[in-house]
């Protein structure tokens, strides 16, 4: 791993974000979310994420809390609640995003679970009124919690590339209206970029309601390189020109296209690199690679890859940037998945992130 210097204070962005997204029933009840939002304050962070899932059928429209080989994955609202005055009292802000998982076995290959976003563009919503009036009454339970807690800004959405088609526009709208009504922060959306420039459904430019929102959020994982063992700059090259499968990419200017498009401040809501060998080839693995054995632990590609990133964005930051979200200090028992998963405590990415996030003197 080979990483800079970075003198302390020298904050990368103004929005710096950590993600405390949990995926397990118990991950805001305990005190590991206190040590990770302390940590995240120390670190130079000024946001956290917090987000939860919960489960659609997309044949009733009904939505349900996420039950995992028995455990139960849905945190209360009671829980979340706690979890934004943790962060608010180490001087946090905080992001709330909830979020919907579907049952969907043509993409179990790439989340190593039995639910993932919706992200398959060709799944079916049988009945949209019934689908957005549960997600409505969901999302204004939300916003309902975002206002007495105080919450700086609230996702009306994340990953929801089915849903978020031109013809369900008009559900959107009233969705808006709805949480505006009862709820008096920031509104964002955070949309799923595609791997490659091309070749993909692009949830970007398919959204028809960024005109209603206070910033737009994209979700940023692309393929950088084709290496197993890429090197800092190696991955810095590769979000500006690169040849993934043929296709030749320059990532860093088409994210430039898409900010045109939005005609809104950008924050990265969420981006990251797991942390085995090879997470960099985006097209050659995916998250359902985690904790397998197909792949060695790797601490030091995920430091070079959070090094690369802020070479790339920070160094000649564009206007339209406003800040990025480290994905993903997930506080519940991450078990065998904390070695490979997208969390940094305790890896050497955490001081990199902080270093450029002007929380640390110095990266060893």
């Amino acid at each position: 791993m080979s990483v800079s210097l970075i003198a302390a204070g020298a904050a990368a962005f103004a929005f710096q974000g950590i993600g405390l997204s949990t995926y397990s029933a118990g991950g805001y009840a305990d005190s590991k979310v206190v040590e990770l939002a302390q940590a995240a304050a120390s670190g130079g962070a000024n946001q956290v994420v917090l987000s939860n899932i919960v489960l659609a059928d997309l044949a009733t429209g009904r939505l349900s809390e996420i039950v995992e080989n028995g455990q139960l994955q849905t945190a209360s609202l009671t829980d979340v609640g706690r979890a934004i005055e943790v962060a608010k009292a180490a001087g946090l802000d905080v992001l709330l995003k909830p979020q919907v998982a579907v049952r969907d076995a043509a993409f179990d290959q790439y989340n190593g679970a039995s639910w993932i976003n919706m992200v398959n563009p060709d799944l079916t919503i049988s009945n949209p009124a019934a689908f957005f009036a549960s997600y409505k009454a969901h999302l204004l339970d939300y916003a309902r919690l975002a206002e007495q807690h105080q919450v700086e800004m609230l996702s009306i959405g994340n990953e929801m590339v089915a849903a978020t088609k031109p013809q369900f526009t008009g559900y959107w709208t009233d969705i808006i209206e709805a949480v505006r009504g009862v709820y008096h922060g920031k509104l964002i959306y955070a949309a799923l970029a595609p791997v490659m420039t091309e070749g993909m459904t692009n949830e970007i430019t398919q959204i028809g309601f960024w005109d209603k929102l206070d910033l737009a959020g994209f979700d940023v994982y692309p393929t950088l390189t084709e290496a197993t063992d890429p090197t800092v700059a190696e991955l810095a090259a590769g979000w500006r020109s690169a040849e993934i499968f043929g296709h030749q990419q320059d990532y860093a200017a088409f994210l430039d296209r898409m900010a045109a498009v939005v005609g809104k401040p950008v924050v990265f809501v969420e981006t990251g690199l797991p942390s085995f060998n090879g997470a960099s080839n985006r097209q050659a693995t995916s998250d359902g690679d985690i904790a397998t054995g197909r792949y060695a632990d790797d601490h030091a590609e995920q430091a070079d890859w959070w090094q690369a990133f802020f070479q790339v964005w920070a160094t000649n930051k564009p206007a339209w940037l406003h800040g990025v979200v480290v994905n993903n200090n997930d506080p519940g028992d991450l078990g065998a998945y904390w070695n490979q998963n997208y969390n940094v405590d305790g890896k050497p990415a955490e001081k990199v992130i902080a270093a450029w996030f002007g929380g640390a003197t110095v990266v060893d």
